[in-house]
Protein backbone atom coordinates (compact mmCIF):
# COMPACT_ATOMS: atom_id res chain seq x y z
CA UNK A 1 0.00 0.00 0.00
CA UNK A 2 1.31 3.68 -1.02
CA UNK A 3 -0.07 6.74 -1.76
CA UNK A 4 -0.07 8.25 -5.42
CA UNK A 5 0.62 12.11 -6.07
CA UNK A 6 -2.68 13.50 -4.60
CA UNK A 7 -1.27 11.75 -1.57
CA UNK A 8 -4.56 9.27 -2.16
CA UNK A 9 -4.01 5.50 -0.72
CA UNK A 10 -3.59 2.90 -3.31
CA UNK A 11 -4.19 -0.35 -2.48
CA UNK A 12 -4.61 -2.63 -5.09
CA UNK A 13 -1.87 -4.68 -6.34
CA UNK A 14 -2.14 -3.94 -10.26
CA UNK A 15 -2.39 -0.18 -9.91
CA UNK A 16 0.32 -0.10 -7.38
CA UNK A 17 2.30 -1.98 -9.48
CA UNK A 18 1.45 0.52 -12.79
CA UNK A 19 2.12 3.10 -10.39
CA UNK A 20 5.69 2.15 -9.48
CA UNK A 21 6.90 1.73 -13.15
CA UNK A 22 5.30 4.61 -14.26
CA UNK A 23 7.05 6.34 -11.92
CA UNK A 24 10.15 4.53 -12.71
CA UNK A 25 10.01 5.45 -16.77
CA UNK A 26 9.32 9.42 -16.31
CA UNK A 27 12.66 9.17 -14.05
CA UNK A 28 14.14 7.92 -16.64
CA UNK A 29 12.72 9.76 -19.58
CA UNK A 30 15.18 12.75 -21.14
CA UNK A 31 13.79 16.08 -20.05
CA UNK A 32 12.78 18.24 -22.96
CA UNK A 33 16.21 20.63 -22.34
CA UNK A 34 18.92 19.82 -24.72
CA UNK A 35 22.44 19.10 -23.20
CA UNK A 36 24.47 22.28 -23.11
CA UNK A 37 28.11 21.06 -23.10
CA UNK A 38 30.83 23.42 -21.86
CA UNK A 39 34.30 23.56 -22.46
CA UNK A 40 36.71 23.91 -19.95
CA UNK A 41 40.64 24.83 -19.99
CA UNK A 42 40.63 22.09 -17.45
CA UNK A 43 40.69 18.71 -18.39
CA UNK A 44 41.58 15.05 -17.63
CA UNK A 45 45.04 13.72 -17.91
CA UNK A 46 46.22 12.62 -20.89
CA UNK A 47 45.91 8.32 -21.53
CA UNK A 48 48.66 6.82 -23.39
CA UNK A 49 48.78 5.11 -26.50
CA UNK A 50 49.56 1.94 -24.51
CA UNK A 51 47.29 2.20 -22.16
CA UNK A 52 44.61 2.96 -24.87
CA UNK A 53 46.25 -0.01 -26.86
CA UNK A 54 45.21 -2.16 -23.70
CA UNK A 55 42.07 -0.29 -23.20
CA UNK A 56 40.92 -1.64 -26.74
CA UNK A 57 42.52 -5.07 -26.86
CA UNK A 58 40.28 -8.19 -27.81
CA UNK A 59 38.88 -10.12 -24.43
CA UNK A 60 41.23 -12.79 -23.37
CA UNK A 61 40.23 -15.93 -21.55
CA UNK A 62 41.61 -15.15 -18.44
CA UNK A 63 39.98 -11.50 -18.19
CA UNK A 64 36.74 -13.23 -19.09
CA UNK A 65 37.11 -15.75 -16.02
CA UNK A 66 39.24 -13.07 -13.51
CA UNK A 67 35.59 -10.99 -14.02
CA UNK A 68 33.20 -14.15 -13.65
CA UNK A 69 34.70 -14.78 -10.57
CA UNK A 70 35.47 -11.54 -8.97
CA UNK A 71 31.74 -11.74 -8.46
CA UNK A 72 30.00 -13.07 -5.13
CA UNK A 73 28.76 -16.25 -6.16
CA UNK A 74 24.85 -16.18 -4.93
CA UNK A 75 23.34 -13.35 -5.08
CA UNK A 76 20.34 -11.88 -6.62
CA UNK A 77 20.23 -13.37 -10.20
CA UNK A 78 19.18 -10.66 -12.97
CA UNK A 79 15.85 -11.78 -15.07
CA UNK A 80 17.50 -15.17 -16.77
CA UNK A 81 17.49 -16.65 -13.52
CA UNK A 82 21.00 -17.83 -13.40
CA UNK A 83 23.40 -16.38 -10.73
CA UNK A 84 26.70 -16.11 -10.21
CA UNK A 85 27.61 -19.80 -8.75
CA UNK A 86 25.95 -21.38 -11.81
CA UNK A 87 28.92 -20.28 -13.72
CA UNK A 88 31.00 -21.02 -10.93
CA UNK A 89 30.28 -24.37 -10.60
CA UNK A 90 30.07 -25.50 -13.91
CA UNK A 91 33.09 -22.89 -15.43
CA UNK A 92 35.24 -26.05 -16.76
CA UNK A 93 31.98 -27.15 -18.99
CA UNK A 94 30.91 -23.76 -20.03
CA UNK A 95 34.23 -21.93 -20.39
CA UNK A 96 34.44 -21.81 -24.17
CA UNK A 97 30.82 -20.88 -24.56
CA UNK A 98 31.06 -18.00 -22.50
CA UNK A 99 34.55 -16.87 -23.47
CA UNK A 100 33.37 -16.98 -27.21
CA UNK A 101 29.85 -15.07 -26.27
CA UNK A 102 32.13 -12.17 -24.58
CA UNK A 103 34.45 -11.72 -27.31
CA UNK A 104 31.10 -11.70 -30.14
CA UNK A 105 29.98 -8.81 -27.85
CA UNK A 106 32.59 -7.21 -27.67
CA UNK A 107 33.71 -7.13 -31.47
CA UNK A 108 29.23 -6.46 -32.14
CA UNK A 109 28.53 -4.51 -29.44
CA UNK A 110 24.95 -3.79 -30.93
CA UNK A 111 23.75 -7.54 -29.65
CA UNK A 112 24.20 -6.79 -26.80
CA UNK A 113 20.74 -5.73 -26.23
CA UNK A 114 19.90 -9.70 -26.46
CA UNK A 115 21.29 -9.83 -23.02
CA UNK A 116 20.60 -6.42 -21.70
CA UNK A 117 17.26 -6.89 -19.56
CA UNK A 118 17.32 -5.35 -16.01
CA UNK A 119 14.90 -6.54 -13.07
CA UNK A 120 14.71 -3.30 -11.12
CA UNK A 121 14.48 -4.59 -6.93
CA UNK A 122 12.92 -1.69 -4.54
CA UNK A 123 14.75 -1.43 -1.22
CA UNK A 124 12.79 0.79 1.11
CA UNK A 125 14.93 3.81 2.28
CA UNK A 126 13.34 4.37 5.39
CA UNK A 127 11.18 2.05 7.95
CA UNK A 128 7.38 2.39 6.58
CA UNK A 129 7.85 3.86 3.11
CA UNK A 130 4.50 5.68 2.32
CA UNK A 131 5.28 7.22 -1.65
CA UNK A 132 7.38 5.29 -4.48
CA UNK A 133 10.48 8.14 -3.65
CA UNK A 134 11.12 6.35 -0.55
CA UNK A 135 12.36 3.04 -2.55
CA UNK A 136 16.33 2.67 -3.27
CA UNK A 137 16.33 0.95 -6.73
CA UNK A 138 19.13 -1.88 -7.75
CA UNK A 139 18.88 -2.98 -10.89
CA UNK A 140 19.18 -6.98 -11.24
CA UNK A 141 21.37 -7.39 -14.40
CA UNK A 142 21.99 -10.92 -16.01
CA UNK A 143 25.40 -12.57 -15.10
CA UNK A 144 26.29 -12.77 -18.94
CA UNK A 145 25.79 -9.04 -18.97
CA UNK A 146 27.67 -8.71 -15.71
CA UNK A 147 30.93 -10.50 -17.31
CA UNK A 148 31.16 -7.76 -20.04
CA UNK A 149 30.97 -4.74 -17.84
CA UNK A 150 33.22 -6.28 -15.13
CA UNK A 151 35.92 -6.90 -17.70
CA UNK A 152 35.33 -3.43 -18.60
CA UNK A 153 35.54 -2.27 -14.83
CA UNK A 154 39.14 -4.04 -14.83
CA UNK A 155 40.45 -2.55 -17.80
CA UNK A 156 39.04 0.75 -16.73
CA UNK A 157 40.71 0.92 -13.12
CA UNK A 158 44.46 1.59 -13.80
CA UNK A 159 43.42 4.69 -15.49
CA UNK A 160 41.12 6.06 -13.02
CA UNK A 161 43.44 7.17 -10.63
CA UNK A 162 45.23 8.96 -12.95
CA UNK A 163 42.33 10.65 -14.84
CA UNK A 164 39.93 11.61 -11.73
CA UNK A 165 40.75 14.41 -9.98
CA UNK A 166 42.58 14.36 -6.32
CA UNK A 167 38.94 15.52 -4.88
CA UNK A 168 37.70 12.56 -5.46
CA UNK A 169 37.44 9.61 -3.23
CA UNK A 170 34.57 7.08 -4.21
CA UNK A 171 35.45 4.05 -6.02
CA UNK A 172 39.03 5.15 -7.44
CA UNK A 173 41.75 2.82 -6.66
CA UNK A 174 44.28 3.67 -4.29
CA UNK A 175 42.07 6.15 -2.66
CA UNK A 176 40.26 5.49 0.61
CA UNK A 177 37.00 7.27 1.23
CA UNK A 178 38.04 8.15 5.30
CA UNK A 179 41.08 10.13 3.49
CA UNK A 180 38.10 13.37 2.82
CA UNK A 181 36.06 12.33 6.13
CA UNK A 182 39.63 13.34 7.44
CA UNK A 183 40.26 16.30 5.42
CA UNK A 184 36.53 17.89 5.82
CA UNK A 185 37.15 17.13 9.66
CA UNK A 186 40.03 19.16 9.05
CA UNK A 187 38.16 21.80 7.50
CA UNK A 188 35.46 22.22 9.65
CA UNK A 189 37.19 21.81 12.36
CA UNK A 190 39.05 25.24 11.44
CA UNK A 191 36.56 27.09 10.72
CA UNK A 192 35.25 26.66 14.56
CA UNK A 193 38.85 27.65 15.76
CA UNK A 194 38.65 30.79 13.25
CA UNK A 195 38.89 34.48 15.14
CA UNK A 196 39.37 36.22 11.49
CA UNK A 197 36.64 38.91 10.24
CA UNK A 198 37.30 36.87 7.07
CA UNK A 199 34.37 34.46 6.83
CA UNK A 200 34.12 31.42 5.45
CA UNK A 201 31.46 28.65 4.28
CA UNK A 202 30.53 25.19 3.89
CA UNK A 203 28.39 23.91 2.13
CA UNK A 204 26.70 20.10 1.46
CA UNK A 205 25.53 19.66 -1.67
CA UNK A 206 23.18 16.64 -2.35
CA UNK A 207 22.24 15.35 -5.91
CA UNK A 208 19.02 13.87 -6.57
CA UNK A 209 18.68 10.67 -7.82
CA UNK A 210 22.03 10.81 -9.31
CA UNK A 211 22.57 7.64 -11.03
CA UNK A 212 19.12 8.08 -12.88
CA UNK A 213 19.41 11.82 -13.95
CA UNK A 214 22.52 11.16 -15.89
CA UNK A 215 21.97 12.41 -19.41
CA UNK A 216 23.98 9.54 -22.17
CA UNK A 217 25.24 12.06 -24.08
CA UNK A 218 27.08 13.84 -21.92
CA UNK A 219 28.33 10.39 -20.33
CA UNK A 220 29.38 9.78 -24.51
CA UNK A 221 31.07 13.49 -24.27
CA UNK A 222 33.04 12.83 -21.13
CA UNK A 223 34.66 9.46 -22.82
CA UNK A 224 35.38 10.97 -25.80
CA UNK A 225 37.33 13.87 -23.42
CA UNK A 226 38.76 10.74 -21.43
CA UNK A 227 40.48 9.68 -24.60
CA UNK A 228 38.62 6.29 -24.05
CA UNK A 229 39.61 4.62 -27.45
CA UNK A 230 36.68 3.80 -30.21
CA UNK A 231 36.22 0.09 -29.42
CA UNK A 232 35.32 0.62 -25.48
CA UNK A 233 33.60 3.81 -25.80
CA UNK A 234 31.26 2.31 -28.27
CA UNK A 235 30.99 -0.76 -26.31
CA UNK A 236 29.93 1.22 -22.99
CA UNK A 237 27.40 3.38 -24.94
CA UNK A 238 25.68 0.15 -26.00
CA UNK A 239 25.52 -1.60 -22.78
CA UNK A 240 24.03 2.06 -21.41
CA UNK A 241 21.77 2.21 -24.40
CA UNK A 242 20.85 -0.75 -25.22
CA UNK A 243 18.89 -1.97 -21.85
CA UNK A 244 15.12 -2.68 -21.23
CA UNK A 245 13.69 -2.46 -17.71
CA UNK A 246 10.89 -3.20 -15.54
CA UNK A 247 10.02 -3.01 -11.70
CA UNK A 248 9.57 -5.79 -9.65
CA UNK A 249 6.95 -5.26 -6.97
CA UNK A 250 6.24 -7.90 -4.28
CA UNK A 251 8.62 -10.54 -6.56
CA UNK A 252 5.99 -9.62 -9.70
CA UNK A 253 7.04 -8.86 -13.18
CA UNK A 254 5.62 -5.24 -14.85
CA UNK A 255 6.14 -4.71 -19.20
CA UNK A 256 9.45 -3.92 -19.70
CA UNK A 257 10.44 -0.53 -21.10
CA UNK A 258 13.72 1.49 -22.55
CA UNK A 259 15.45 3.96 -20.34
CA UNK A 260 16.26 7.09 -22.06
CA UNK A 261 18.64 8.35 -19.51
CA UNK A 262 20.84 7.37 -16.48
CA UNK A 263 22.95 4.42 -15.23
CA UNK A 264 21.94 1.18 -13.60
CA UNK A 265 23.29 0.73 -9.77
CA UNK A 266 23.75 -2.89 -9.54
CA UNK A 267 25.62 -2.64 -12.81
CA UNK A 268 29.74 -3.11 -12.07
CA UNK A 269 30.17 -0.61 -14.55
CA UNK A 270 27.93 2.36 -13.00
CA UNK A 271 30.16 3.50 -10.11
CA UNK A 272 33.24 4.28 -12.58
CA UNK A 273 31.32 5.68 -15.20
CA UNK A 274 29.68 8.33 -12.67
CA UNK A 275 32.95 9.60 -11.10
CA UNK A 276 34.35 9.89 -14.73
CA UNK A 277 31.24 12.27 -14.84
CA UNK A 278 31.32 13.73 -11.83
CA UNK A 279 35.04 14.77 -12.79
CA UNK A 280 33.82 17.21 -14.91
CA UNK A 281 32.22 19.22 -11.84
CA UNK A 282 35.27 19.56 -10.11
CA UNK A 283 37.01 21.24 -13.52
CA UNK A 284 34.17 23.67 -13.44
CA UNK A 285 35.37 24.76 -9.87
CA UNK A 286 38.57 24.82 -10.99
CA UNK A 287 38.80 26.80 -14.14
CA UNK A 288 36.33 29.18 -11.61
CA UNK A 289 39.17 29.52 -9.25
CA UNK A 290 41.79 30.05 -11.58
CA UNK A 291 40.00 33.10 -13.14
CA UNK A 292 39.72 34.39 -9.33
CA UNK A 293 36.09 34.12 -8.77
CA UNK A 294 35.93 31.29 -6.35
CA UNK A 295 38.16 31.71 -3.28
CA UNK A 296 39.01 28.74 -1.52
CA UNK A 297 39.63 27.97 2.08
CA UNK A 298 42.70 26.15 3.67
CA UNK A 299 42.43 24.70 7.22
CA UNK A 300 46.03 26.23 8.16
CA UNK A 301 48.60 28.97 7.22
CA UNK A 302 50.92 25.96 5.36
CA UNK A 303 47.85 23.83 4.23
CA UNK A 304 46.56 23.21 0.89
CA UNK A 305 44.07 25.04 -0.72
CA UNK A 306 40.14 23.17 -0.45
CA UNK A 307 37.88 23.97 -2.82
CA UNK A 308 35.43 20.86 -2.19
CA UNK A 309 35.51 16.94 -1.52
CA UNK A 310 33.76 14.31 -3.14
CA UNK A 311 32.80 11.07 -2.13
CA UNK A 312 31.10 9.91 -5.12
CA UNK A 313 27.61 11.57 -5.31
CA UNK A 314 27.99 13.69 -2.24
CA UNK A 315 30.26 17.06 -2.20
CA UNK A 316 31.46 19.29 0.12
CA UNK A 317 32.26 22.76 -1.03
CA UNK A 318 34.68 25.21 0.65
CA UNK A 319 35.15 28.78 0.10
CA UNK A 320 35.66 32.80 1.76
CA UNK A 321 32.25 33.62 1.80
CA UNK A 322 32.07 36.61 -0.02
CA UNK A 323 29.09 37.48 -3.16
CA UNK A 324 31.37 36.52 -5.70
CA UNK A 325 32.15 33.48 -4.38
CA UNK A 326 28.47 32.22 -4.08
CA UNK A 327 27.90 33.46 -7.28
CA UNK A 328 31.05 31.43 -8.70
CA UNK A 329 29.56 28.40 -6.59
CA UNK A 330 25.92 28.93 -8.22
CA UNK A 331 27.49 29.19 -11.67
CA UNK A 332 29.16 26.22 -11.26
CA UNK A 333 26.83 23.99 -10.27
CA UNK A 334 24.00 24.97 -12.70
CA UNK A 335 26.83 24.75 -15.69
CA UNK A 336 26.92 20.92 -14.44
CA UNK A 337 23.57 20.40 -13.83
CA UNK A 338 22.66 21.78 -17.46
CA UNK A 339 25.41 19.70 -18.83
CA UNK A 340 24.60 16.78 -17.24
CA UNK A 341 20.99 16.18 -16.39
CA UNK A 342 21.79 16.37 -12.63
CA UNK A 343 19.63 17.95 -10.09
CA UNK A 344 20.41 20.06 -6.27
CA UNK A 345 18.63 18.41 -3.90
Amino acid sequence: MLRNQEVDWVEEEDQLKNMVNDFYKDLFREDNNAMVWRDTDVSFAIITEEEKDQLKAILSNNEVKEALFSMSAWKAPGPDGFPVGFYQKDWNVIAESVCEFARTMWAYPEKIEDVNFTDICLIPKVNKPEFVNQFHPISLCNVSYKILTKVVVNRLKPIISKVVSPFQTGFVPGRNISENIIIAQEMLHSMAKMRSRIGFFAIKVDLTKAYDRLRWPFIEKVLIEVGIPNEMHQFIMSCIRSVKTNVLWNGSMSSYFNPECGIRQGDPMSPYIFVLCMDKLSHLITEEIDTRHWTPMRAGRNSPHISHLMFADDLLLFGQATEATMASVTRALENFCTMSGQRVN
